[in-house]
């Protein structure tokens, strides 16, 4: 009878070890890579604020739909359209979307000499390589070439170009000096590296709007759902505004 004791006693204890805390309540994100520096300092505030870890996976948005329309387990998607989030939505994987960010395009160089007054004088008077975000995959990377377009710019610029994944891979580029200029969002431009080399609007570029979605599969993630709403929070657009979006 003692040995039955002791024995129970100490296997209750081992199950009681072995648990350990509850896992902690978490939330992942699929973000396009035009958000992703904001998105960081969105987390660290609303982890502090809640508890709720946050993690995410970066990428163009054409990527991201077509790892989340083939069951990519994540809770919210982060688009820089709003075409995908819509398809995800009609197609019954999505709730509605919402806009969360609206962007600007900008041709960024490293070079903060450059005394151009404008973008279009600054790819004129350098002959330097430019990149560009694929307008196929990436939202800004077809906002750039739609003022290149309508500016009659395309052709005398098509050889200089250099395509990337992403907005932030186009950054990238110009960044390490790949190309002499890039068109990236705004976001990278009022980045602390960003602002270490010069940027112009691009008026022409067509302002970018952001949409984005929880997924069907987070329907009983509560921590998807406190995550979504901070978003839209005052705290949450103060930081949004500092990276330039609107």
């Amino acid at each position: 009878m003692r040995r039955f004791t002791k024995i129970t006693a100490t296997s209750l204890l081992t199950l009681f070890l072995g648990a350990g805390p509850a896992t902690a309540a978490s939330v992942s994100v699929a973000v396009a890579a035009n958000f992703l520096q904001t998105l960081e300092k969105l987390v660290p505030l609303f982890t502090r604020q809640t508890g709720i870890k946050v993690t995410y996976s970066s990428s163009s948005t054409g990527k991201l739909y077509g790892q989340l329309k083939n069951g990519a387990p994540y809770d919210i998607f982060l688009a820089a359209d709003g075409k995908r989030p819509e398809l995800l939505y009609q197609a019954g994987l999505a709730e509605k979307p919402l806009i969360y960010a609206r962007g600007r395009v900008v041709l960024w160089t490293k070079d903060q000499a450059n005394q151009a007054t404008d973008w279009q004088q600054a790819l004129r008077t350098d002959q330097g390589r430019i990149a560009m975000a694929s307008p196929e995959v990436a939202p800004y990377g077809m906002a750039a070439a739609t003022a290149l377009k309508v500016t009659g710019l395309r052709k005398s610029m098509e050889s200089r170009l250099v395509f990337a994944q992403s907005a932030g891979q186009s950054f990238q580029y110009s960044q390490l000096g790949a190309t002499r200029f890039s068109f990236a969002a705004l976001s990278y431009a009022l980045s602390e590296i960003g602002q270490k080399g010069h940027y112009w609007l691009i008026p022409q570029a067509p302002l970018v709007v952001q949409k984005g979605c929880t997924l069907k599969t987070a329907a009983d993630n509560d921590a998807a759902r406190r995550f979504w709403e901070f978003l839209f929070t005052k705290a949450a657009a103060e930081i949004t505004a500092a990276y330039g979006y609107r």
